[in-house]
Formats: structure tokens, sequence, C-alpha cells
């Protein structure tokens, strides 16, 4: 055999070697750079889109008590926190009321029984809900929670720009 044929051989079968013994010994990291957690059944639901890259979809409960209160609350300043980014993303709250909804966010009758209340949602432009956000009473921490939220989609938002 020649010098040439076990190189490329080499590059071939050492890569692939690699990889193999870095699945079965567990080398890869654990911890992922989303501060959202990925949903584990696929929910798409094409109704929430409107007309932009990702869409901020919340769920409200049907007795909305002092978290979904909090959350309502704050979706409009979730909205001007976007900044550039305000006419790439909408914010939708799914309700079966009749009630008003909060400034810069559209309302939907629907509600969807895949998906947990009082959580927010991250919807790519083709209705596919990516990542949730799991709701807390406490303020700070929920402003930690919309930083996070902000944080990926600015991510998805530049990878989407970029591809």
């Amino acid at each position: 055999m020649s010098k040439t044929a076990v190189w490329f051989i080499g590059l071939f079968v050492l890569p692939l070697l690699l990889a193999f013994v870095a699945l079965k010994l567990d080398w890869l990291p654990n911890s992922t750079t989303n501060h959202g957690e990925f949903l584990r059944q696929e929910v798409r639901q094409p109704e929430v889109v409107l007309d932009t890259e990702w869409s901020i979809v919340y769920q409200r409960p049907q007795s909305c008590d002092e978290q979904c209160s909090l959350l309502l609350n704050s979706l409009p300043n979730l909205y001007l926190a976007l900044g550039k980014y305000q006419q790439k993303v909408s914010v939708v709250v799914l309700q079966n009321q009749d009630e008003p909804v909060v400034e810069h966010a559209t309302s939907l009758p629907l509600h969807l029984t895949q998906l947990q209340d009082n959580y927010i949602y991250l919807v790519d432009k083709t209705g596919l809900f990516v990542l949730q956000y799991a709701p807390t009473l406490d303020q700070a921490k929920m402003r930690s929670v919309q930083k996070g939220l902000l944080s990926d989609l600015k991510k998805l938002l530049n990878y989407s720009r970029s591809s």
C-alpha cells in the first residue's frame, strides 16, 4: 500500500475514531448556551405567526392569578427591550377570554393543550414552538428569565440574518 493511500485512509478514519471515542467516553459538554428549555414534543401552530421572523407567545391560563398578572404586565417591557429587533418579533397572547390585551401584543382566541399555561414560548416564522421559559412569582427572577429570553432571541435573529 502506498504512503498516499495510508495517509488518505488515516485522515478519514482518525476523525471517525475520535468522534466514536468522544461519544462513548461522554466527553461532550452537558451545558448549552440557551437560557430556555427546548420543548420535548413538536408543537407547530402557524396561526400564531404574524408576518415576523419570531414570535414571543404567552399562553394565558383560564383564570388570571398573580403570576399571570406579573407576566402580562411585563410583556410590553419585554417588547420595548427588543430595541432594533422590534420589527422582526411579534408578541402574542393566547387566551380564551375577550379581555383586552396588553400594549404591543396581539391577542388570539386560542388555547393549545400541548402547551403549559403561564409559560412564555419562542416561535419561529413557520409556527414551530422552539423554546419555553418557566414562570416565577419572584419579580427579580422573572427579569432574569426575560433577559435570558432576549439573549436567546437576539442570537436566533443574528443567526437567521447570517444564513
